[in-house]
């Protein structure tokens, strides 16, 4: 891609910008957990606080 750029002229005008995802967490499972502790720190799941935190799967907060 570079080597093209620089072959239109275009190179020096170019800002490039990698970014990056360390993919999908597995601390999910299959039926989804907002608790990021619970295999690393054996901390249990709580369908009361799972469900309180719904509306934030998927988001920048879980």
């Amino acid at each position: 891609m570079l080597d093209r750029l620089e072959e239109l002229g275009v190179l020096d005008d170019t800002l490039v910008v990698l970014t990056s995802d360390n993919g999908a967490s597995a601390e999910g499972g299959r039926v989804g957990s907002i608790n990021e502790h619970r295999f690393g720190f054996g901390r249990p799941d709580d369908l009361a606080d799972n469900l309180a935190g719904l509306d934030d799967l998927g988001g920048f907060r879980a």
